[in-house]
């Protein structure tokens, strides 16, 4: 990616992008007003991919190429690339139908990842699935008539349920269960009949976690027992692809260290369990079959196409993609450590039980407002660490917030009369909430968890775990 000089903001670029892709009447520009409007814009120029993906009808004549949560279209033989989505849709893992003419995407947009289809040429887009749950790594069944994807739905709306497959019609309606159990099911695709649908199968592990995916399995696409086609030892199998002869290629993330949530030291496309590349940087997304033989996929940065069983056919295919975006405004200004003037920092201001008074957080230390007062400051944290979260204790007569002082942010109490700071909490807790008698505490660890803890014991236990606690399938950590 390059750019002209300065920085751009990513709300900027959202908003950037979906000014161009929306029609509105305006009046005729004048030259004087084309040329401001060119000096407040720049271009980002894409020529690699970071995390993307691609797909491409099953004859190659459209192929679509995912850039920075963009969709565009690309030339079959590479060129100059027209984008079709905007950004705030931030569409993942786009997959032609088979007759070319509509894409399915994960999108998030309003809060979480659902199903959205649209035109090959970016219009007509339509949302398929709702709902509080993460709906992910969708696939086309043979005909074009339904939609098999990875989703935690059917749970609990906070924490969800182990991701498992669903189905769904096309054009939207309710969605189906395919799958469900003591496992993690996640990158579905169709067999070429549309009779049974393969998936990555991820065995849940006593420790509350998964093996990663070790196994892919094949079920019946009206339910049934799954039968185990490819397991691998060590790492995770991610991204099957099935050819219309029935080859599976699949991507094996291997030297883990004996854990799935590692980084792999090496990463594999198998073709029907051989190995078809090596050293490649190859993006964690499902390879496209080009008929029997040949492969499209991102490795390196690049969109790649690779014949079978013919060495050295291997070809890039080369683009262009062009975002207009704005240029940031800023107004030079003199920094003076010396002078006097207002505070534009101030985190998380914390009405005290009273009504009396104001505790918050600015410029790296905790005060205290007398409502129409003076603020005064009542602790002060070293430039090292940071104080953060204030919260009253019921009787107003201390503060709980948070710092890092000792290494992992932590609770601590601040007894204003006296001025002792003491530790409430071990490492790893965020937000503190008193109750209203002062006997326990609400706080979130750092993997989102709602804890409540006992003060008097220290007791803690678990209110409600984060939605997709486990991450979002199919993608490497």
């Amino acid at each position: 990616m390059t750019t002209d000089h300065g920085r751009v903001g990513r709300r900027d670029l959202l908003r950037a992008s979906a000014a161009g892709l929306t029609a509105v009447a305006v009046p005729a520009a004048t030259p004087a007003m084309a040329a401001s409007a060119a000096a407040e814009r720049r271009t980002l120029l894409y020529r690699e991919v970071t995390g993307g993906s691609v797909t491409s009808s099953r004859d190659g004549s459209v192929l679509i190429a995912e850039v920075q949560g963009v969709l565009w279209r690309v030339p079959p033989e590479g060129g100059e690339a027209v984008r079709i989505t905007d950004w705030d849709l931030e569409a993942t893992r786009p997959v032609l139908s088979p007759d070319g003419g509509r894409l399915a995407v994960g999108g998030y947009r309003g809060g979480g990842f659902h199903l959205w289809t649209l035109r090959a040429d970016g219009s007509g887009l339509r949302q398929v699935t709702d709902g509080p749950w993460d709906d992910r790594g969708v696939a086309w069944s043979p005909d074009g008539s339904r939609l098999v994807f990875a989703s935690e739905r059917g749970g609990d709306p906070v924490t969800g349920a182990s991701f498992g497959l669903w189905t769904t019609d096309a054009d939207g309606g309710g969605a189906e269960r395919l799958t469900g159990g003591a496992y993690e099911d996640s990158d579905p695709v169709w067999w070429p009949d549309g009779h049974s649908v393969v998936c990555v199968r991820a065995a849940h592990t006593p420790d509350g976690g998964s093996d990663g995916g070790l196994a892919l399995v094949r079920v019946p696409a009206g339910g049934g027992p799954a039968q185990v086609l490819r397991r691998v030892g060590e790492g995770r199998l991610l991204c099957p692809s099935v050819s219309p002869s029935g080859r599976i290629a699949c991507l094996h993330l291997s030297g883990t260290t004996g854990s799935p949530s590692l980084p792999a030291a090496r990463a594999t496309f198998l073709v029907d369990g051989r190995a078809v590349t090596e050293g490649e940087d190859l993006a964690a997304a499902p390879p496209c079959w080009l008929g029997d033989d040949r492969l499209l996929y991102v490795a390196d940065g690049r969109l790649r196409l690779r014949t079978l069983g013919a060495p050295g056919s291997v070809r890039d295919i080369p683009f262009t993609a062009r975002m207009p975006v704005p240029r940031p405004r800023r107004r030079p200004r003199a920094l003076s450590l010396e002078a006097v003037g207002p505070v534009r920092g101030i985190h998380l201001p914390a009405l005290a039980p009273d009504g009396g008074s104001v505790a918050f957080v600015a410029l790296n230390a905790l005060w205290v407002l007398p409502v129409g007062g003076t603020p005064r400051k009542v602790l002060q944290a070293a430039a090292a660490h940071h104080v953060q979260m204030p919260a009253w204790a019921p009787d107003g007569r201390s503060l709980l917030y948070c710092t890092d002082r000792d290494g992992l942010t932590a609770v601590r109490r601040l007894h204003l009369d006296s001025g002792h700071d003491e530790p409430v909490t071990g490492p790893g807790r965020l937000y503190p909430a008193a109750s209203p008698d002062g006997t326990r505490l609400a706080c979130q660890d750092t993997r989102g968890n709602l804890l409540l803890r006992d003060l008097a014991t220290g007791a803690e236990r678990v209110l409600a775990r984060p939605l997709a606690a486990d991450g979002p399938p199919g993608a490497p950590t």
